[in-house]
């Protein structure tokens, strides 16, 4: 199924997952016990994995999995988010940003990012 037609929805959505998702960390950089904040950052991490497993982008598949993974583990309370991991979190938010950037632009090239394990 060809679904170019739906990209530009895809980065719409996607850009304010993003969006969402930075605001959060960055509050919860400031507040890092807010589990509220927590579950709506995974919440986004999920939602953006799901639209782009169905868009058939596996970088961002890849990269919002883990995510996702670091964000149930400080969810569960298996460790806090100290501000190391809040920089990573901001990393790999950028990571997904420069991913959906090629996808806007039609690049069938994606950027070779390995997500940390």
């Amino acid at each position: 199924m060809d679904m170019s037609p739906y990209r530009d929805l895809f980065v719409t959505e996607a850009r304010s997952h993003l969006s969402a998702f930075s605001e959060l960390i960055v509050h919860l950089e400031e507040s890092p016990g807010d589990g509220t904040a927590i579950h709506e950052l995974f919440r986004h991490a999920h939602s953006l994995k799901g639209m782009a497993a169905t868009m058939g982008y596996e970088k961002l598949v890849a990269i919002a999995h883990t995510i996702e993974g670091q964000l149930g583990r400080i969810r569960n309370g298996e460790f806090p988010l100290v501000p190391a991991l809040a920089d990573l979190l901001l990393e790999e938010t950028g990571a997904l940003t420069r991913q959906i950037s090629l996808i806007e632009t039609g690049s069938s090239t994606a950027e070779d990012i390995t997500p940390p394990d």
